[in-house]
């Protein structure tokens, strides 16, 4: 419980107690599979937080080594133990593998039905496959499972945003800030969600939060085009591919972007962004999508969004 919580915190700290723990745990009772499950997490949320999975360059990275003989200890030790289940689910997800991923998932939930972590990364699994009306409702149980979870609310209010649900997003983002007011991802989650609904100026009160490097990805929004040409002058490689398409320069960033610079966890984004609309068509956007094996996933999610209209941004 310590570790989990120790994990929950989401941060360097949070991670380097959490191994602490497990591995003190480990030693006294070694063929505790729920530990085993728990340090995979812990390792796999660490390489997330250090950039080391998640874009489809690192899908064969060699961090995921480690992490699977945890999942295997852990799988050894108990074959139906839903935590591993979520561990290697999520693995798989993070390896571009979003099949494997699902069915490792489902078969977690349907082990426990009340491990939230499971319907998490099951939400996250589905809604960047663009099956959004049932990965939101995986991110909803896991609220309901665990409501006082900053980075669940996170990830569910990023979710319904993208859903076109911006109204209920905001609420739900509030909710994860008053538990975790210094979140940045929160906060840019936060700001993407005012922008959705067209309320600039409490979008920028918060972008003036942000640290240089991230403020700058919402000038052009905000309508600071000066800015925003200088962040880009000065801006290379990945980096300047990410504000290519932060300032909706749609054609310069498909003739930039490279596949390995893709992250699947923000897949959603680019499947729901009215900005890449008039793109969808472009060949050199149907290669990227082809490329990364999710044009049946694309479809999925454009066929949903033409039958889900998003909500009326009003100002405020």
């Amino acid at each position: 419980m310590q570790a989990r919580q120790a994990i929950n915190r989401r941060d360097t700290a949070g991670f380097a107690r959490a191994e602490e723990l497990l591995t003190r745990a480990i030693e006294l009772e070694p063929g505790l599979a729920r530990a085993h499950a728990a340090m995979a997490d812990v390792w796999i949320l660490s390489a997330i937080t250090r950039q080391e999975s998640g874009y489809f360059g690192q899908r064969n990275s060699p961090v995921f080594a480690r992490i699977e003989g945890a999942i295997d200890r852990a799988l050894a030790l108990d074959p139906d133990s839903a935590e591993a289940r979520t561990s290697l689910g999520f693995v798989r997800f993070l390896q571009w593998k979003p099949t494997d991923a699902e069915r490792e998932l489902r078969r977690a939930v349907a082990l426990n039905p009340n491990y939230t972590l499971g319907h998490h990364w099951l939400g996250a699994c589905l809604t960047n496959r663009g099956e959004f009306d049932e990965g939101v409702a995986e991110y909803q149980r896991a609220v309901e499972l665990d409501p006082f979870s900053f980075r669940i609310l996170d990830n569910y209010g990023d979710a319904l945003n993208t859903a076109g649900r911006s109204e209920e997003a905001l609420l739900v983002i509030n909710r994860s800030l008053e538990l975790q007011p210094k979140s940045e991802q929160t906060l840019q989650n936060k700001i993407r969600t005012l922008l959705a609904l067209n309320r600039l100026a409490e979008a920028e009160a918060i972008v003036r939060m942000l640290p240089e490097n991230e403020a700058r990805h919402y000038l052009a929004r905000l309508g600071h085009k000066a800015e925003a040409e200088e962040a880009l002058a000065k801006a290379s490689g990945r980096d300047r591919t990410d504000l290519l398409l932060a300032f909706d320069r749609i054609d310069g960033w498909l003739d930039a972007v490279s596949p390995l610079d893709i992250n699947i966890i923000g897949l959603r984004r680019l499947f729901s962004s009215p900005e890449l609309d008039p793109f969808r068509h472009d060949p050199r956007f149907q290669k990227l999508i082809a490329t990364l094996g999710f044009t049946e996933a694309h479809a999925r999610a454009q066929a949903w969004r033409a039958a889900h209209p998003p909500e009326k941004p009003v100002a405020k």
